[in-house]
């Protein structure tokens, strides 16, 4: 074999492994013909161990079906992708809007007509708008849950350090523990940012924990999503009362107005309960299928042992 077919087989055998790591989302929406149920969207959820049992009918799901649904080939680098593979998805607006890329829309969004919710009010002090809750009630075997996922808006930055400020939250039995890690502080815009646009007088340049935010600006930005901003991918972890029924209530909403929109990706297979006998540690990103990848050093691994296999047989 020529050295030349040797590098073109190489390329694309790198170049494969890599789309895995950088690529945009595809979106199915509960209203979509085939489109996934409450109840499919939640089994998504679950990890193969989980240590958990949904309670039978308790699953619901409140707001329009545009608003919410699966996602797949969302990709795990990232630095240019959302860094969650498949999972759901809830959004205050179109859930599909995020899969245009790359990012040209400053502004994406649409008023769905849905209501607000009295409990995603209370987080902002606002009035919400379009609200998209999953709530269900499980039986943990541990003392917490987990799982991983990632926040974004389109409301960064022009809007970071201002009152309109879309929210989110992760509740169980009643309480938020969708929080910055390390804190008590709720994971929202103005408090993941690395600041306001320059020379903004109502948004000013403070950044606020910028550790946790990725800026993706229309038209320059790198991560393959219709999203202006978003976090890296973080761990929801929460207290529950083991061996007996809990509540939890998975929502986003716009608040103040219904214009621009917001998302949350949940990923798949990594709710589970954690911190009782036999289970794992609480508190990192779980193993499942939603951002299982190939490390960087794995694609050169592939790209060597491709090459050793061809010369091999070159040889031979």
């Amino acid at each position: 074999m020529s050295m030349q077919r040797l590098t073109c087989a190489t390329a694309l055998a790198l170049g494969l492994a890599s789309t895995a790591l950088h690529a945009a989302p595809v979106v199915t929406r509960m209203s979509d013909p085939g489109g996934p149920t409450a109840e499919d969207m939640v089994n998504v959820l679950l990890s193969q161990d989980a240590g958990i049992t949904i309670v039978p009918g308790s699953v619901s799901y409140t707001g329009v079906p545009e608003a919410a649904g699966t996602f797949t080939g969302g990709g795990t680098n990232q630095a240019n992708s959302i860094g969650i593979q498949t999972g759901i998805i809830l959004s205050s607006g179109d859930a599909a809007f995020v899969s245009a890329t790359p990012n040209q829309d400053g502004a994406a969004g649409i008023d769905n007509d849905a209501p607000g919710s009295p409990l995603l009010d209370g987080l902002n002090q606002g009035t919400t708008f379009n609200a998209s809750i999953l709530s269900f009630r499980f039986i943990p075997t541990g003392n917490q849950v987990q799982f991983s996922y990632v926040f974004g808006s389109e409301e960064y930055n022009n809007f970071v350090n201002s009152g309109f400020n879309d929210v989110f939250g992760f509740f169980v039995n009643g309480e938020n523990f969708a929080l910055i890690p390390g804190t008590n502080t709720p994971v929202a815009i103005n408090n993941v940012n690395c600041g306001g646009p320059s020379g903004g007088a109502a948004n000013g340049n403070n950044p606020s924990n910028c550790q946790f935010f990725r800026d993706n600006p229309p038209n320059s930005g790198t991560i393959d999503a219709e999203i202006d901003g978003l976090t890296v991918v973080l761990s929801f972890v929460a207290d529950v009362v083991p061996g007996e029924e809990n509540l939890i209530e998975l929502g986003v909403a716009d608040v103040t107005d219904p214009i621009l929109d917001s998302v949350v990706f949940i990923a798949a297979g990594t709710f589970q309960s954690c911190g009782g006998p036999d289970q794992p540690p609480c508190g990192g990103p779980g193993p499942g299928p939603g951002q299982q990848a190939p490390e960087p050093g794995s694609l050169a691994l592939l790209g060597l042992g491709l090459l050793g296999l061809m010369w091999g047989r070159r040889r031979h």
